[in-house]
């Protein structure tokens, strides 16, 4: 799931763009206006463009490091602590983690020198200021010259009124056979000049949720469990894009529809929910204000249609807000007209019986020789049920595992009509396996 969700995010860049665009001269739905530099609020001029950067320098000697600290306007900021972490990664001895520390001098730059030029050890750079964490990306020495590791130290905000933050939310729902499996990312986008750490901003899962997992990042940014039913936002959020994924499971249990409301965290500008939907299963999102704006739900804009990698149909609804528009509080998600899992069970049910009915026909009890034309019968039951289960998993009527855990069956109790035509034993785990492995080759 998470590569599917990934590639329709990279489709929601187009999108991004106009949002950073736009997040320059408006401001995401439910901020407040912006005001003078006077006031100690941010400006509502366009943010300096900072780059932090990692580049090779003839001038740093091989096995050296400058790091060069900077403000927003470029300026050197000296007098902070610099960690060096080091990762040496082996697979025979085991990765081992060491650190370093130095101090910037008055220009800015802290230098570590007599380092591995390894291609197996990592470096990466963080600087702690106030509660955020500036960090380089990690990176590798070379053995002819050093690096230097541009990184910018910029003011500290909590307050969301002072931040200029706006996000986009992207729901991605799989059913499987016995949950539905749900992931979401939140793109972060930090237009002003300072670095957001969030402090108390958290949101709702929905009542049953369960299996929450949270990968981690390039950088510290990141979602956390905040208890058992609520996620919060932790981390450093410095001026840029900043992508945050989580993931959670909902039960299956079997029925034709799912419903739930999932808490959105502050100043969501934009809400994508994408739903693979089997057979004919339909979709239908809806935005609820956050109080106290309050008014009714607004339905996300009209379920379009395409297909994922696997083949598989997907449903997406979408909403973009508008200036004036109330802030999103949680988003409402309803799938309709699911394939009930009992038609899995029916499938393994009816297996066992007519697996059974084959072997009762190939062994003929008291009846002496069996006849051939009695197994070929039987093996092309056992065939049209391969052929009728594999267009079941097609239409959606039954899950990946119900289709697995059936299939093999059925090719395993072809395979002994086989053998047993040949006259071979087919009990020895070894030979039905091999019998089983080249039977499915051949129903296939």
């Amino acid at each position: 799931m998470r590569g599917a969700l990934a590639a329709f995010a990279a489709v929601a860049l187009v999108a991004s763009v106009r949002l950073e665009a736009r997040a320059e001269t408006e401001l995401p739905a439910g901020h407040p206006p912006a005001r003078s530099e006077g006031d100690g609020a941010e400006s509502d001029a366009a943010p300096p463009r900072v780059q932090d950067s990692v580049t090779p320098s003839a001038r740093v000697p091989a096995g050296g490091i400058d790091v060069e600290l900077l403000d927003a306007a470029e300026r050197p900021v000296g007098g902070r602590e610099v960690r060096l972490g080091m990762l040496r990664q082996s697979v025979s001895e085991g990765d081992r983690r060491e650190q370093r520390t130095a101090a910037a001098d008055p220009e800015g730059i802290a230098r570590f020198r007599e380092l591995a030029p390894d291609g197996r050890m990592s470096y990466r750079v963080t600087v702690l200021e106030g509660k955020a964490e500036y960090a380089s990306q990690p990176f590798s020495l070379g053995g002819e010259s050093g690096v230097v590791v541009r990184l910018h130290v910029l003011p500290v905000t909590s307050d969301l009124r002072r931040a200029l933050v706006g996000m986009r939310g992207t729901v991605y729902v799989e059913p499987r056979d016995d949950v539905f499996a749900i992931e979401v990312l939140l793109d972060v986008f930090n237009v002003g000049r300072s670095t957001w750490v969030p402090e108390g901003v958290a949101f709702a899962l929905p009542p049953g949720a369960k299996a929450f997992a949270a990968p981690e990042g390039e950088t510290d940014a990141r979602a956390v469990a905040d208890g058992p039913t609520r996620v919060a936002l932790r981390g450093t959020y410095t001026p840029g894009q900043h992508p945050v994924t989580f993931r959670f499971q909902l039960p299956n249990a079997g029925g034709a529809r799912l419903a739930f409301e999932l808490g959105l965290p502050p100043h969501v500008a934009e809400m994508r929910v994408m739903a693979e939907a089997p057979g004919g299963a339909t979709l239908s999102a809806r935005a609820v204000p956050r109080a106290p704006a309050g008014g009714g739900a607004v339905p996300l804009a009209a379920v379009e249609s395409m297909t994922n990698a696997r083949g598989q149909r997907v449903l997406v609804a979408s909403r973009q807000l508008r200036q004036g528009d109330p802030e999103l509080g949680s988003v409402v998600v309803e799938l309709a007209g699911l394939p009930a899992r009992g038609d899995g069970r029916w499938w393994a049910v009816g297996l066992a019986g007519l697996v059974a009915v084959v072997g009762v026909a190939g062994r003929r009890r008291g009846a002496g020789p069996v006849e051939g034309a009695d197994l070929d019968a039987a093996e092309r039951v056992l065939v049209r049920e391969v052929a009728r289960l594999d267009a079941a998993l097609a239409g959606g009527a039954i899950g990946p595992r119900s289709h697995e855990a059936a299939r093999r069956e059925l090719v395993a109790a072809v395979a002994r009509l086989r053998a047993q035509r040949r006259r071979e034993p087919a009990a020895g785990p070894g030979a039905r396996g091999e019998a089983a492995a080249g039977t499915a080759r051949a129903v296939d």
